[in-house]
Protein backbone atom coordinates (compact mmCIF):
# COMPACT_ATOMS: atom_id res chain seq x y z
CA UNK A 1 0.00 0.00 0.00
CA UNK A 2 1.13 3.47 -0.95
CA UNK A 3 2.50 5.98 1.71
CA UNK A 4 -0.41 8.25 0.94
CA UNK A 5 -3.02 6.26 1.63
CA UNK A 6 -1.89 4.75 5.11
CA UNK A 7 -1.48 8.27 5.78
CA UNK A 8 -4.88 8.72 4.90
CA UNK A 9 -5.98 5.73 6.54
CA UNK A 10 -3.85 7.03 9.90
CA UNK A 11 -5.62 10.29 9.49
CA UNK A 12 -9.25 9.47 9.12
CA UNK A 13 -8.63 7.42 12.17
CA UNK A 14 -8.05 10.19 14.52
CA UNK A 15 -10.03 12.66 12.53
CA UNK A 16 -13.07 10.19 14.08
CA UNK A 17 -11.43 9.80 17.84
CA UNK A 18 -11.05 13.49 17.80
CA UNK A 19 -14.92 14.30 16.48
CA UNK A 20 -16.56 11.75 18.92
CA UNK A 21 -14.35 13.64 21.98
CA UNK A 22 -16.41 16.71 21.20
CA UNK A 23 -19.85 15.06 19.94
CA UNK A 24 -19.79 12.19 22.21
CA UNK A 25 -21.22 9.18 20.12
CA UNK A 26 -19.14 6.78 22.48
CA UNK A 27 -20.48 5.81 26.32
CA UNK A 28 -18.71 7.66 29.12
CA UNK A 29 -17.66 4.47 30.65
CA UNK A 30 -15.90 3.91 27.33
CA UNK A 31 -14.43 7.64 26.21
CA UNK A 32 -14.73 8.81 30.21
CA UNK A 33 -12.51 11.49 31.87
CA UNK A 34 -8.55 10.13 31.35
CA UNK A 35 -9.23 9.30 28.08
CA UNK A 36 -10.64 12.49 26.81
CA UNK A 37 -7.94 14.47 28.68
CA UNK A 38 -4.89 12.34 26.57
CA UNK A 39 -7.43 13.44 23.27
CA UNK A 40 -7.74 17.15 24.36
CA UNK A 41 -3.44 17.07 25.44
CA UNK A 42 -3.04 17.12 21.58
CA UNK A 43 -4.01 20.79 21.12
CA UNK A 44 -0.76 22.67 22.59
CA UNK A 45 -2.61 26.44 22.62
CA UNK A 46 -5.23 24.93 25.09
CA UNK A 47 -2.33 22.91 27.30
CA UNK A 48 -0.25 26.08 27.37
CA UNK A 49 -2.96 27.85 28.65
CA UNK A 50 -3.71 25.81 31.55
CA UNK A 51 -0.21 25.94 32.71
CA UNK A 52 -0.71 29.67 32.09
CA UNK A 53 -3.63 29.39 34.53
CA UNK A 54 -0.69 27.49 37.08
CA UNK A 55 -2.50 24.33 36.07
CA UNK A 56 -0.93 20.90 35.09
CA UNK A 57 -2.91 19.03 32.59
CA UNK A 58 -3.55 15.57 33.25
CA UNK A 59 -2.38 14.23 29.94
CA UNK A 60 0.30 16.72 29.69
CA UNK A 61 3.25 13.76 28.87
CA UNK A 62 1.43 13.69 26.01
CA UNK A 63 1.32 17.31 24.20
CA UNK A 64 5.05 16.90 25.61
CA UNK A 65 5.78 13.49 23.35
CA UNK A 66 3.88 15.13 20.49
CA UNK A 67 6.43 17.88 20.70
CA UNK A 68 9.41 15.50 21.29
CA UNK A 69 8.45 13.49 18.36
CA UNK A 70 7.69 16.63 16.22
CA UNK A 71 11.97 17.37 16.64
CA UNK A 72 12.80 13.43 15.51
CA UNK A 73 10.25 13.09 12.14
CA UNK A 74 9.10 17.18 11.58
CA UNK A 75 5.04 18.06 11.62
CA UNK A 76 3.72 14.47 12.42
CA UNK A 77 0.83 16.24 13.83
CA UNK A 78 -0.09 18.65 11.23
CA UNK A 79 0.22 15.56 8.52
CA UNK A 80 -1.47 12.63 10.22
CA UNK A 81 -3.19 14.16 13.46
CA UNK A 82 -4.51 17.28 12.54
CA UNK A 83 -8.70 17.19 11.63
CA UNK A 84 -8.36 20.56 9.84
CA UNK A 85 -5.31 19.46 7.94
CA UNK A 86 -7.83 16.25 6.87
CA UNK A 87 -10.82 18.61 6.14
CA UNK A 88 -8.37 20.64 3.72
CA UNK A 89 -7.13 17.77 1.73
CA UNK A 90 -10.56 16.30 1.25
CA UNK A 91 -10.95 19.96 -0.03
CA UNK A 92 -8.15 20.01 -2.33
CA UNK A 93 -8.75 17.35 -3.77
CA UNK A 94 -12.79 18.90 -4.54
CA UNK A 95 -10.96 21.72 -5.49
CA UNK A 96 -9.02 19.68 -8.19
CA UNK A 97 -11.60 17.75 -9.74
CA UNK A 98 -13.85 21.32 -10.06
CA UNK A 99 -10.51 22.54 -11.98
CA UNK A 100 -10.33 26.04 -9.68
CA UNK A 101 -6.67 25.55 -8.85
CA UNK A 102 -6.40 27.89 -12.03
CA UNK A 103 -7.42 30.97 -9.80
CA UNK A 104 -4.13 33.19 -9.41
CA UNK A 105 -2.31 32.46 -5.81
CA UNK A 106 -1.17 34.78 -3.98
CA UNK A 107 2.55 35.14 -3.62
CA UNK A 108 4.42 33.54 -0.51
CA UNK A 109 7.07 36.36 0.10
CA UNK A 110 3.94 38.72 0.07
CA UNK A 111 2.25 37.44 2.99
CA UNK A 112 5.73 35.51 4.54
CA UNK A 113 5.60 37.33 8.16
CA UNK A 114 2.06 36.70 8.56
CA UNK A 115 2.07 33.58 10.38
CA UNK A 116 4.43 34.97 13.03
CA UNK A 117 2.31 37.80 13.35
CA UNK A 118 -0.23 36.06 14.36
CA UNK A 119 1.39 33.36 16.27
CA UNK A 120 3.08 36.72 18.54
CA UNK A 121 -0.51 37.67 19.03
CA UNK A 122 -1.78 34.42 20.46
CA UNK A 123 0.83 33.46 22.72
CA UNK A 124 0.65 37.50 24.75
CA UNK A 125 -3.31 36.41 24.37
CA UNK A 126 -2.51 33.21 26.12
CA UNK A 127 -0.18 34.81 28.48
CA UNK A 128 -2.37 37.60 29.23
CA UNK A 129 -4.98 35.20 30.12
CA UNK A 130 -7.52 36.17 27.89
CA UNK A 131 -9.38 33.59 25.99
CA UNK A 132 -9.49 35.80 22.26
CA UNK A 133 -6.72 33.23 20.84
CA UNK A 134 -9.89 30.99 20.21
CA UNK A 135 -10.78 32.65 16.68
CA UNK A 136 -6.86 31.93 15.57
CA UNK A 137 -6.92 28.28 17.07
CA UNK A 138 -7.45 25.45 14.83
CA UNK A 139 -9.02 23.17 17.43
CA UNK A 140 -11.19 25.87 19.43
CA UNK A 141 -12.50 26.18 15.66
CA UNK A 142 -12.95 22.89 14.42
CA UNK A 143 -14.92 22.16 18.10
CA UNK A 144 -17.10 25.34 17.17
CA UNK A 145 -17.67 23.28 13.32
CA UNK A 146 -19.10 20.67 14.88
CA UNK A 147 -21.41 22.73 17.50
CA UNK A 148 -22.39 24.27 14.01
CA UNK A 149 -21.96 28.13 15.23
CA UNK A 150 -21.42 30.60 12.90
CA UNK A 151 -17.60 31.14 13.47
CA UNK A 152 -17.53 27.62 12.70
CA UNK A 153 -19.44 27.57 9.49
CA UNK A 154 -17.17 30.58 8.81
CA UNK A 155 -14.01 28.99 9.61
CA UNK A 156 -15.55 26.18 6.76
CA UNK A 157 -15.89 28.62 4.35
CA UNK A 158 -12.71 30.50 4.60
CA UNK A 159 -11.32 27.24 4.76
CA UNK A 160 -12.09 26.28 1.17
CA UNK A 161 -11.16 29.57 -0.16
CA UNK A 162 -8.26 29.23 1.49
CA UNK A 163 -7.37 25.53 -0.87
CA UNK A 164 -8.41 27.26 -3.72
CA UNK A 165 -5.08 29.28 -3.37
CA UNK A 166 -2.91 27.04 -2.16
CA UNK A 167 -3.26 23.48 -0.62
CA UNK A 168 -3.10 23.36 3.39
CA UNK A 169 -2.70 27.36 2.85
CA UNK A 170 -4.61 28.01 6.34
CA UNK A 171 -1.76 25.22 7.94
CA UNK A 172 1.28 27.66 6.50
CA UNK A 173 0.15 30.64 6.72
CA UNK A 174 -2.08 30.92 9.45
CA UNK A 175 -2.01 28.03 12.11
CA UNK A 176 -0.31 29.32 15.38
CA UNK A 177 0.42 25.49 15.71
CA UNK A 178 1.03 25.10 12.34
CA UNK A 179 4.08 27.72 13.01
CA UNK A 180 5.27 26.15 15.99
CA UNK A 181 5.52 23.10 14.76
CA UNK A 182 7.75 24.83 11.79
CA UNK A 183 10.23 26.12 14.25
CA UNK A 184 10.60 23.20 15.96
CA UNK A 185 10.98 20.92 12.18
CA UNK A 186 14.04 23.61 11.45
CA UNK A 187 15.87 22.45 14.13
CA UNK A 188 18.08 19.57 13.86
CA UNK A 189 16.52 16.39 14.37
CA UNK A 190 17.28 12.46 14.03
CA UNK A 191 16.73 10.68 10.60
CA UNK A 192 16.26 7.31 10.46
CA UNK A 193 16.67 7.33 6.95
CA UNK A 194 19.45 7.62 4.88
CA UNK A 195 20.70 11.50 3.90
CA UNK A 196 21.20 12.40 0.33
CA UNK A 197 24.78 13.49 -0.81
CA UNK A 198 24.59 17.21 -1.23
CA UNK A 199 27.41 18.56 -3.53
CA UNK A 200 29.38 21.60 -2.24
CA UNK A 201 28.69 24.83 -2.83
CA UNK A 202 30.70 27.76 -3.26
CA UNK A 203 31.43 29.69 -0.29
CA UNK A 204 30.29 32.58 -1.88
CA UNK A 205 26.54 31.42 -1.93
CA UNK A 206 27.08 29.85 1.74
CA UNK A 207 27.64 33.31 2.71
CA UNK A 208 24.56 34.78 1.45
CA UNK A 209 22.31 31.99 2.48
CA UNK A 210 23.22 32.84 5.85
CA UNK A 211 22.65 36.58 5.82
CA UNK A 212 19.43 36.27 4.52
CA UNK A 213 18.94 33.39 6.97
CA UNK A 214 19.90 35.97 9.83
CA UNK A 215 17.60 38.90 8.19
CA UNK A 216 14.84 36.56 7.86
CA UNK A 217 15.26 35.82 11.61
CA UNK A 218 15.11 39.77 12.52
CA UNK A 219 12.26 40.14 10.29
CA UNK A 220 10.41 37.18 12.00
CA UNK A 221 11.27 38.66 15.38
CA UNK A 222 9.83 42.10 14.78
CA UNK A 223 6.76 39.92 12.92
CA UNK A 224 6.33 38.01 15.97
CA UNK A 225 6.77 41.44 18.56
CA UNK A 226 4.53 42.92 16.16
CA UNK A 227 1.63 40.02 16.98
CA UNK A 228 2.27 40.88 20.75
CA UNK A 229 1.25 44.26 20.47
CA UNK A 230 -1.94 43.81 18.69
CA UNK A 231 -2.94 41.09 21.62
CA UNK A 232 -2.22 43.99 23.85
CA UNK A 233 -4.95 46.09 21.70
CA UNK A 234 -7.26 43.15 21.90
CA UNK A 235 -7.29 42.47 25.66
CA UNK A 236 -7.58 45.83 26.18
CA UNK A 237 -10.77 46.42 23.81
CA UNK A 238 -12.08 43.33 25.44
CA UNK A 239 -12.45 45.51 28.53
CA UNK A 240 -15.47 46.00 26.60
CA UNK A 241 -16.90 42.61 26.45
CA UNK A 242 -16.29 41.76 29.87
CA UNK A 243 -18.94 45.09 30.45
CA UNK A 244 -21.13 43.51 28.06
CA UNK A 245 -21.52 40.03 29.57
CA UNK A 246 -21.88 41.45 32.86
CA UNK A 247 -24.56 43.42 31.46
CA UNK A 248 -25.67 39.69 30.27
CA UNK A 249 -25.12 38.16 33.64
CA UNK A 250 -28.02 40.65 35.02
CA UNK A 251 -30.46 39.10 32.44
CA UNK A 252 -30.24 35.43 33.57
CA UNK A 253 -26.69 33.65 31.91
CA UNK A 254 -26.15 30.44 34.24
CA UNK A 255 -22.84 29.18 33.27
CA UNK A 256 -21.71 25.59 33.59
CA UNK A 257 -20.73 23.85 37.08
CA UNK A 258 -16.94 24.01 37.76
CA UNK A 259 -16.93 27.61 35.76
CA UNK A 260 -15.82 28.77 39.28
CA UNK A 261 -16.49 32.29 38.80
CA UNK A 262 -17.48 34.45 35.22
CA UNK A 263 -14.89 36.30 35.10
CA UNK A 264 -12.34 33.81 35.56
CA UNK A 265 -14.99 31.46 32.60
CA UNK A 266 -15.23 34.47 30.10
CA UNK A 267 -11.49 34.74 30.06
CA UNK A 268 -10.58 30.91 29.55
CA UNK A 269 -13.68 29.78 27.72
CA UNK A 270 -12.52 28.89 24.22
CA UNK A 271 -16.53 27.84 23.07
CA UNK A 272 -15.59 24.98 21.32
CA UNK A 273 -19.21 23.29 22.25
CA UNK A 274 -17.49 20.13 23.83
CA UNK A 275 -19.49 20.63 27.16
CA UNK A 276 -22.57 21.44 24.62
CA UNK A 277 -22.51 18.45 22.58
CA UNK A 278 -21.70 15.88 25.63
CA UNK A 279 -24.32 17.30 27.90
CA UNK A 280 -27.07 14.60 28.82
CA UNK A 281 -29.92 17.09 29.25
CA UNK A 282 -28.99 19.12 26.66
CA UNK A 283 -29.54 22.39 29.24
CA UNK A 284 -26.33 24.03 27.85
CA UNK A 285 -26.11 25.99 24.66
CA UNK A 286 -24.50 28.61 22.98
CA UNK A 287 -26.00 31.60 21.03
CA UNK A 288 -25.15 30.57 18.01
CA UNK A 289 -25.41 33.63 15.73
CA UNK A 290 -23.74 36.07 18.64
CA UNK A 291 -20.44 36.99 18.43
CA UNK A 292 -17.78 35.69 21.13
CA UNK A 293 -20.63 33.69 22.87
CA UNK A 294 -19.87 31.52 25.79
CA UNK A 295 -21.83 28.44 26.84
CA UNK A 296 -24.57 28.99 29.06
CA UNK A 297 -27.48 27.11 30.64
CA UNK A 298 -31.07 27.21 29.89
CA UNK A 299 -33.77 26.05 31.66
CA UNK A 300 -36.31 26.71 29.30
CA UNK A 301 -34.90 23.51 27.37
CA UNK A 302 -34.11 21.25 30.52
CA UNK A 303 -32.08 21.37 33.62
CA UNK A 304 -29.03 20.32 34.68
CA UNK A 305 -28.75 17.23 36.01
CA UNK A 306 -27.89 16.42 39.69
CA UNK A 307 -25.43 13.41 39.16
CA UNK A 308 -23.94 14.72 36.17
CA UNK A 309 -20.31 16.09 35.86
CA UNK A 310 -20.02 15.29 31.88
CA UNK A 311 -19.35 18.61 30.93
CA UNK A 312 -16.16 18.86 33.59
CA UNK A 313 -14.96 16.00 32.49
CA UNK A 314 -14.86 17.01 28.79
CA UNK A 315 -13.67 20.43 28.63
CA UNK A 316 -10.33 20.78 27.10
CA UNK A 317 -8.61 23.57 28.56
CA UNK A 318 -9.52 23.86 32.11
CA UNK A 319 -12.08 26.56 31.52
CA UNK A 320 -14.68 24.12 33.57
CA UNK A 321 -12.77 23.12 36.47
CA UNK A 322 -13.54 19.22 37.01
CA UNK A 323 -15.02 18.14 40.35
CA UNK A 324 -16.12 14.60 41.71
CA UNK A 325 -19.79 14.20 41.33
CA UNK A 326 -19.90 14.34 45.44
CA UNK A 327 -18.40 17.78 44.96
CA UNK A 328 -20.42 18.98 42.25
CA UNK A 329 -23.52 18.25 43.58
CA UNK A 330 -23.27 21.13 46.30
CA UNK A 331 -21.92 23.71 43.66
CA UNK A 332 -24.52 27.17 43.94
CA UNK A 333 -25.28 27.95 39.82
CA UNK A 334 -27.91 30.28 40.50
CA UNK A 335 -30.31 31.62 43.22
CA UNK A 336 -33.82 30.93 43.29
CA UNK A 337 -37.01 33.68 43.14
CA UNK A 338 -39.99 32.74 43.70
CA UNK A 339 -42.97 34.68 42.97
CA UNK A 340 -46.42 34.22 44.56
CA UNK A 341 -48.00 36.02 42.52
CA UNK A 342 -47.71 33.56 39.78
CA UNK A 343 -48.04 30.16 41.47
CA UNK A 344 -51.27 28.33 40.99
CA UNK A 345 -51.15 27.35 44.51
CA UNK A 346 -51.34 30.79 45.64
CA UNK A 347 -53.92 32.69 42.63
CA UNK A 348 -55.90 29.91 41.79
CA UNK A 349 -56.17 27.79 44.59
CA UNK A 350 -54.87 24.93 42.95
CA UNK A 351 -52.50 21.84 44.20
CA UNK A 352 -49.34 22.00 42.33
CA UNK A 353 -45.34 20.83 43.76
CA UNK A 354 -43.82 20.17 40.52
CA UNK A 355 -40.82 22.50 42.28
CA UNK A 356 -40.63 20.53 45.23
CA UNK A 357 -40.96 16.79 44.02
CA UNK A 358 -37.74 17.99 41.40
CA UNK A 359 -35.70 19.77 43.72
CA UNK A 360 -32.90 17.29 44.16
CA UNK A 361 -31.12 19.03 48.11
CA UNK A 362 -34.52 20.12 49.73
CA UNK A 363 -34.72 23.56 48.51
CA UNK A 364 -37.80 23.39 47.59
CA UNK A 365 -40.57 22.32 50.21
CA UNK A 366 -44.18 22.22 50.66
CA UNK A 367 -46.20 23.23 53.95
CA UNK A 368 -50.08 23.06 54.36
CA UNK A 369 -51.73 26.04 52.61
CA UNK A 370 -55.72 27.54 52.65
CA UNK A 371 -58.46 27.70 55.37
CA UNK A 372 -58.30 24.10 56.36
CA UNK A 373 -54.78 23.74 55.17
CA UNK A 374 -56.37 21.43 52.27
CA UNK A 375 -53.75 22.67 49.97
CA UNK A 376 -49.37 21.98 49.81
CA UNK A 377 -48.22 25.36 49.04
CA UNK A 378 -44.35 25.42 47.60
CA UNK A 379 -41.64 27.44 49.51
CA UNK A 380 -37.83 27.53 49.25
CA UNK A 381 -34.97 27.66 51.55
CA UNK A 382 -32.38 29.57 49.23
CA UNK A 383 -29.50 28.22 51.45
CA UNK A 384 -29.81 24.67 49.92
CA UNK A 385 -30.43 26.01 46.34
CA UNK A 386 -27.80 25.09 44.32
CA UNK A 387 -29.41 26.59 41.44
CA UNK A 388 -29.91 23.59 38.71
CA UNK A 389 -32.97 24.70 37.80
CA UNK A 390 -35.44 21.55 38.02
CA UNK A 391 -38.19 23.89 39.65
CA UNK A 392 -37.69 26.26 37.05
CA UNK A 393 -38.18 23.72 34.27
CA UNK A 394 -41.08 22.12 35.72
CA UNK A 395 -42.81 25.39 36.69
CA UNK A 396 -46.36 24.69 34.54
CA UNK A 397 -46.81 29.02 34.83
CA UNK A 398 -47.47 30.28 31.79
CA UNK A 399 -45.71 32.37 30.31
CA UNK A 400 -44.00 33.71 32.66
CA UNK A 401 -42.52 31.30 35.48
CA UNK A 402 -43.40 31.13 39.28
CA UNK A 403 -39.97 30.18 39.61
CA UNK A 404 -36.63 31.71 38.46
CA UNK A 405 -33.41 30.63 38.88
CA UNK A 406 -31.02 34.02 38.74
CA UNK A 407 -27.51 34.20 37.70
CA UNK A 408 -24.51 34.36 40.68
CA UNK A 409 -21.64 35.45 38.94
CA UNK A 410 -18.99 33.24 41.60
CA UNK A 411 -20.31 29.56 41.81
CA UNK A 412 -19.88 29.11 45.65
CA UNK A 413 -20.99 25.49 47.58
CA UNK A 414 -24.49 25.26 48.76
CA UNK A 415 -25.80 24.01 52.43
CA UNK A 416 -26.17 20.30 52.70
CA UNK A 417 -29.29 18.59 51.00
CA UNK A 418 -32.01 17.67 53.17
CA UNK A 419 -35.02 15.53 52.42
CA UNK A 420 -38.17 16.70 53.97
CA UNK A 421 -39.65 14.54 56.38
CA UNK A 422 -43.28 16.19 57.69
CA UNK A 423 -45.70 14.09 59.01
CA UNK A 424 -48.81 16.32 59.06
CA UNK A 425 -48.06 16.52 54.61
CA UNK A 426 -47.66 13.50 54.49
CA UNK A 427 -51.30 12.51 55.69
CA UNK A 428 -52.12 15.19 53.55
CA UNK A 429 -50.94 13.38 50.72
CA UNK A 430 -52.00 10.27 51.73
CA UNK A 431 -55.64 11.80 51.87
CA UNK A 432 -55.07 13.35 48.55
CA UNK A 433 -54.58 9.90 46.69
CA UNK A 434 -57.39 7.63 49.06
CA UNK A 435 -59.57 10.28 47.50
CA UNK A 436 -58.12 9.51 43.82
CA UNK A 437 -56.93 13.17 43.40
CA UNK A 438 -53.76 12.60 41.29
CA UNK A 439 -50.79 14.87 41.04
CA UNK A 440 -52.49 17.82 38.16
CA UNK A 441 -50.08 17.34 35.96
Amino acid sequence: MKKKYWRLIIQTFFFFIVVISFIGLIDKTILNRQVLSYIHASSFFATISRLVWLEIPDAFLVTFAIILLSFIFGRIYCSYYCPVGLIQDILNSLIKRLGLRNLKKISYGQIRYLRWIILGCVVALIFSRSSWYQYLDHYALFGKLLSFTFTGISFLVLLAISVVVAPRWFCNNICPSGSIFTIIQKRPKISFYKKKKIKEKKSEVIIASENNSRRDFIKGVGAFVVGALCAKAITFTSNTQKNVQKLISLIGSILPPGAGSRESFNSRCISCGACVNKCPSKVIVIDNLVFHSTPRLDFSKSFCDYECNRCMEVCPNGALSYHPVELKKSIRLGVVNFNQNRCVVYIDKKDCGACAEHCPTGAAKTRPYGKDNELLAPYFTEERCIGCGACEYICPTRPDKAVIVKAVDVQTLAALPQVQNNSKIENIIQNKVQKDNPFPF
